[in-house]
């Protein structure tokens, strides 16, 4: 949500739903602005995968927190989905199971990357 307001357009509302189904919650974030170019939404995931090239951008990112959103929404068996382009501005979908953890259980996505050792 934060996001929806640090490259959203002033002039422009956002809007933050929410949609309650039998298997899963539903949250929707819009805005208009400047879309997110096709080539760089899947960026947008990656942590540190921020595009700093303009150095003098007002609007500074770290490149954690969709990277971060996205491991919570896979932990509840869900995803995030981004939808964005000058026409109708851009939306994230946040999609979580609601039965996928069970009380006291907790789950995790564990990525490993193989080690080399320098000699």
């Amino acid at each position: 949500m934060s996001n929806a307001v640090k490259y959203g357009s002033p002039r422009h509302p956002i809007t933050i739903s929410a949609k309650n189904t039998n298997n899963a919650v539903e949250i929707r974030v819009h805005n208009h602005g400047n879309s997110i170019p096709k080539g760089k939404q899947k960026q947008v995931f990656e942590f540190l995968g921020q595009d700093n090239q303009d150095k003098n951008a007002v609007r500074k990112s770290w490149g954690m927190g969709l990277a971060l959103a996205q491991i919570v929404a896979e932990a509840h068996g869900g995803n995030i989905s981004l939808k964005s382009d000058e026409a109708s501005g851009t939306l994230f979908v946040v999609s979580l199971l609601k039965d996928f953890n069970q009380s006291g259980k907790r789950r995790t996505k564990l990525t490993f990357v193989e080690e080399k050792v320098l000699t």
